[in-house]
């Protein structure tokens, strides 16, 4: 029985059209952003058994470490992308479920993160300092 996989990339909604690869994302790293809304692009590999063919794919976050899981949204398998809208600053993790024909979930088992992005909305803040050397001049 072969399990069905999901892709997942992150397009900021600012960018054009098209997603960095997916096989980037392997090492897991966090995504950082400034803005609040971006689409999270999937793709589902066909199954070979027919039953566990996708009807629907459900989106979950979490922005507590994975306390709480949230489900953020579903949709139709060609759909191919959610849009997320973060409601606040702070690090978010994601994952994708499918349903299959028979109502499963897959994959089963404890939630666990495919993609993780930050988002944070502050500007950078520099601070300097002038002064006057025995010369006169500011360094």
């Amino acid at each position: 029985m072969q399990a069905l996989s999901i892709c997942l990339a992150i397009c900021l909604l600012s960018q054009p059209a098209g997603a960095p690869d997916p096989a980037a994302q392997e090492d897991r790293a966090p995504l950082f952003t400034r803005q609040t809304a971006f689409a999270i692009p999937f793709h589902i590999q066909s199954p070979t058994d027919d039953a566990q063919m996708p009807v629907e794919v459900e989106m979950y976050y979490t922005d507590d470490a994975g306390d709480n899981w949230r489900l953020y949204s579903k949709a139709p398998p060609a759909q191919g992308s959610f849009v997320f809208h973060a409601p606040h600053d702070g690090e978010f993790w994601f994952l994708l479920r499918t349903r299959d024909q028979s109502g499963r979930l897959r994959p089963e088992g404890p939630p666990s993160p495919e993609l993780t992005v930050v988002v944070d909305k502050t500007m950078p803040q520099h601070e300097g300092r002038a002064w006057s050397g025995s010369s006169g001049k500011s360094h």
